[in-house]
């Protein structure tokens, strides 16, 4: 992203060095070079929970999730709820431990992968700094789930299509 920036004149007080110019960064003018054409044509975020309809976390993590797609992010991130137990051709080679487990991708890049706390303020961060392109990729334990994971969230990317969420009553 290029930077704009206006030239400023400080002023000069008596007794004071005087830097002549100096060169100020303008916010106004980063925000508006950061809604590009290119990124708003950059593919959803992926935001997937893979959880299991038996887990009563799982079941409170759900409305957190609908509640997320319904938001001010919604408009750029595909959603998807995932049973493991319902949908366990979709995660083949993939073992969910621990619960919720959130996929977060974009197109065929892992951005994270791994249990999460269920909770509402957490779920909108991540999202927050996937969206703003700041997630390390995750280290995966071997290379078979990483591939697992990375194809999960390239067939999940393929199908671009939100799921009905359990608590989402809209």
């Amino acid at each position: 992203m290029e930077m704009k920036s206006r030239k400023q004149i400080s002023p000069v007080r008596p007794g004071e060095a005087h830097c002549a110019q100096m060169n100020v960064h303008d916010p106004i003018d980063a925000r508006a070079d950061a809604g590009s054409a290119a990124d708003r044509q950059a593919p959803p975020l992926l935001v997937a929970c893979l959880c299991a309809q038996w887990c009563g976390t799982c079941r409170d993590y759900a409305p957190l999730l609908a509640e997320l797609a319904r938001g001010t992010l919604g408009t750029q991130l595909l959603t998807r709820w995932i049973d493991i137990e319902d949908e366990a051709e979709l995660v083949d080679g993939i073992d969910v431990e621990n619960f919720p487990t959130l996929l977060i991708a974009r197109a065929d890049r892992v951005l994270f992968y791994g249990t999460v706390l269920p909770h509402a303020a957490t779920l909108q961060r991540l999202a927050e700094t996937a969206l703003a392109n700041e997630l390390a990729m995750p280290s995966f334990d071997d290379d078979v789930t990483q591939a697992a994971v990375t194809a999960l969230a390239q067939r999940l990317a393929a199908n671009r299509q939100d799921d009905a969420m359990p608590g989402d009553e809209s």
